[in-house]
């Protein structure tokens, strides 16, 4: 899977972008990986595939605020409570250089 992962990954700068397909109406990359029916969002197979398992009840936050980003130094677990919260912040671009530098260090 990692292989196929990283065909689809263009590594030139500190975010891995996603050059593989990306959904239009969410702006997330997606992969068939054959483990479920339907093709899966593309920076939670390669953080599963790198670090280890998402539970169930959580979600990824991209630090970085870039959709299309499987860098999993970029990604971090939270809850869907904590994810929805950042996601309202007005990041500048300090900020974001600081997220994912050091995690996130919001309002």
């Amino acid at each position: 899977m990692l292989d196929k992962l990283l065909q689809r990954t263009n590594k030139t700068s500190s975010c891995w972008q996603w050059t593989g397909y990306v959904h239009p109406k969410d702006g997330y990359g997606r992969i068939y990986t054959g483990r479920k029916s339907w093709d899966e969002v593309a920076h939670r197979v390669m953080y599963e595939t790198l670090v280890g398992p998402i539970p169930q009840d959580m979600t990824i936050d991209h630090l970085c605020l870039n959709k299309r980003c499987v860098n999993p130094d970029h990604l971090e677990v939270v809850s869907r409570a904590e994810n929805s919260r950042r996601a309202r912040v007005n990041d500048s671009k300090e900020t974001r250089e600081t997220r994912v530098r050091n995690g996130w260090r919001g309002a």
